[in-house]
Parts: structure tokens; sequence; C-alpha cells
């Protein structure tokens, strides 16, 4: 026999074998697939761009072990934002001789961690607009604290509902001097869990803006006000969470005083909104100490009688908000501070000095007698003072205008 003659008989002889092998090979059945390893990743993550296993470890019914293939099944809709874990489903690639009876499927396990307020708002589409406008006010920074914040945030249909109501386009209401009110109505701190709220209610909350939000049930929902629903809540970050609601909240009216006989509810109710005005109200909401001292409703009276002006055009007043602010001090002093360390000076936020002093037992403050302590509903410790403490901006305002209504 030849050499080439050799060689196809023994090719033809070795053919033969493997297909008698193959022929022989007995069909595997699967039992189990191997857990794969736990993935962890921020809840901002879109599950498409995940980089998942391409094989899985199964277990067959001799104990054996085979790597095979997996397809994923990313078809699926997954609310990463209300779920803390999901399983992905992926369908085995087997070959031949593997049987899988029990169409047994892969499963991921993917756990998605909190990120912050502002990017938890970044990336749901269901809040878009309002994420846009908090960019548009610069209020983004509020978010980016460490602070701990519940917001109620309207979704975009919320939005489209109010521009219908307010008759003003996106644009419009962007260009507003509305709309950081609108915006700051809708953040409170702390954290107000959904258990808590429901708990709780009837209730309130004060926003940043410094009106309260009224919190009650219509049978198992929960309402902010008696209109907004809130439809999804409890959406975790790393400094705070997000309720979902359908309504935008209006801020309260802004407060006016139109008669000349003032209580002393009024004149709270004046500072409380300077205080809005000028952003302290959110200061002292974040936990910055103040201690305030409040002139009886008198003494208003006689300033108005003194210069003969209208008090609706005193609270008008550009000067006005420095007034406000000259009857403020950063810090909490108990009247304990102020007897024991007397005489001393403290400056207010207006940049004044006051006087703190002690006659005949008597607690004097720039030069009016203290003659009540109180606590203020939102605002904290008050002295009630005999007298008011102008600045000398108001007093020559007040005398132009005084002058000008003899003439």
């Amino acid at each position: 026999m030849n050499l080439k003659r050799w060689i196809l008989y023994t090719t033809f002889l070795l053919v033969g074998f493997l297909s008698s092998c193959e022929q022989e090979r007995t069909i595997q059945q699967i039992q189990t697939i191997e857990t794969l390893p736990l993935i962890e990743v921020r809840r901002d993550v879109d599950v498409s761009t995940i980089e998942l296993p391409n094989t899985v470890v199964v277990i067959m019914d001799d104990d054996t072990k085979q790597t095979v293939l997996v397809n994923w099944n990313l078809s699926s809709t997954y609310d990463r934002y209300n779920t803390e874990t999901i399983l992905l489903e992926g369908d085995l690639n087997l070959r031949e001789f593997i049987n899988n009876p029990n169409q047994l499927k892969a499963i991921q396990q993917i756990t998605f961690t909190p990120v912050s307020l502002l990017d938890t708002l970044r990336v749901m589409d269901a809040f878009s607009t309002f994420y846009e406008a908090l960019v548009y006010t610069e209020l983004i920074d509020i978010l980016a604290t460490e602070n701990v914040l519940t917001i109620f945030a309207p979704n975009n249909e919320a939005f489209t509902n109010a521009l219908i109501e307010l008759d003003m386009t996106k644009e419009e209401l962007f260009e507003s001097d509305i709309l950081e009110d609108i915006l700051y109505n809708h953040i409170t701190v702390g954290d107000s869990p959904s258990s808590i709220l429901r708990a709780s209610a009837p209730s309130s909350l004060i926003s940043l803006e410094g009106s309260d939000l009224e919190v009650s049930l219509d049978g198992n929902t929960l309402l902010i006000n008696g209109n907004a629903q809130i439809l999804i809540t409890d959406i975790d970050t790393t400094n705070g969470r997000i309720h979902e609601i359908d309504a935008i909240v209006m801020p309260d009216e802004p407060i006016t005083l139109e008669d000349l006989n003032i209580t002393q509810a009024e004149l709270q109710a004046v500072f409380l909104e300077i205080l809005q005005e000028t952003g302290l109200f959110r200061a002292i909401l974040f936990g910055r100490d103040m201690t305030f001292f409040m002139p009886e409703p008198e003494a208003f009276i006689d300033i108005l009688e003194t210069y003969n002006v209208a008090i609706d055009v005193l609270i008008n007043l550009d000067e006005f908000s420095d007034f406000v602010l000259n009857h403020i001090v950063s810090g909490e002093y108990l009247e304990v501070d102020l007897y024991s360390n007397a005489p001393f000076t403290l400056t207010t936020l207006a940049g004044n000095a006051l006087d703190i002093e002690v006659i005949e037992g008597d607690l004097w403050i720039g030069g009016s007698m203290v003659t009540a302590i109180q606590t203020i509903d939102r605002l904290g410790l008050a002295y009630t003072i005999d007298d008011v403490l102008l600045t000398d901006e108001l007093i020559a305002v007040l005398e132009t205008l005084s002058t000008e209504t003899i003439e």
C-alpha cells in the first residue's frame, strides 16, 4: 500500500470513529444555573448601558458544569426610581447536546444605589420641566447642599395644566417674577416620608417660600393643599426624598395691611413677609439662629402719627426692609445672656449697632425697653420692645414724606 492510499484509509477510519462517538454522546439535562454576582449601580444609570456577563455556568444532571452563552432581555421597562432591586432575565444559547427541559433562565440581580436630589431630577423624564425651571432660576445650588430636603415635585403635566390656568406660555412663566416663589414652595426642609405624612394627616409643612403646605388624606390618596395628589411617593436620594405630585402648588397670597388699627399678629405677618422676600426665612428654616426685637403696635402708630404717613406707604418703602432687618440680630440670645453680659453691643442684620443695657432692673435694646418675651410661630425667640429701632435712612425718607404732606 503506497503512502497516499494509507493516508486516505486512516482518515476514513478516524472520521468514522468520531462520527460514531458523536452519535453515542448522551444528551445532558440542565438542573440548575449558578447564581451570578450581584451588580450595584447608581440609580441614574440606564440598565441598557450596564456591562452584563456574556456567559453563565449551568449544572447538568450528572453534576458536571458547562459554560453557555446568554442573551439578556433588555426590552422590559424597569422603574429604577421606585425599585431598589430588579431581576434581569436572560435566555440560554445552548448547544445541541444540552437540553433545558424546565426552560430555566439566567437571572442577573441589579441593585440601584441612591443619587442626589439634583441628579435624580435631572434624569427623570417626568420632572424635565421642573428641573429646567430650577436651572433657569439658578436654584439648583440649594439641592446640591448637604441639607436634607423633601421635594414635592410637580410632573410635566402639572406644569402644562398650570400654564393653561395662568394663561401663560412656558417662556413667559420662566421670565416672570413668580417662578422662583413657585419653585421654593415645593421644597421643604427635613425628611418627610409618606409614612409620616399619612400618620400625621391632617398636618402642615412650611415650604422654603414660607407658605404652609397642608397635608391631608382623601381615602388612601395623599393631597397637598387639597388639590395636588401625590402620585408616586418616597423616591429616595442621598440628601432627601421626592414625592411626585400632579399639580402646581401656588404660594400664599402676599400679606397686605390696609387699616391703621394694627395688631401684634399683623405686625408679625409684615415681618414674616420681609423675611420671605429677603431670603432670611429660608436661612431660619435651615437652622440659622436669630433673635428678633418686635416693636409694640402702639410704637408703629406713633411713627405713623409723627410723620403723618399711611401704613401701606410705610411698609412699601424701599427702606422698610432695612428697617425690619434692624430689628434682627444673628444668633440666639436668651434673656439671661442679655442681662448677664450687659452693657454690650450687638450688630443688627442691617449693619447698625444696638446697645444692650440694664437700667433699674429693666432690659433696654437700642434705647427701647423690653416689655415681653415670646416665641413667634415659625421664627423663634423674640423680645417685644416699646419703641421702633429706626434707621437713619428711613428717618430721612419719613421726614421728606412728612414735609411733602404738609406742603
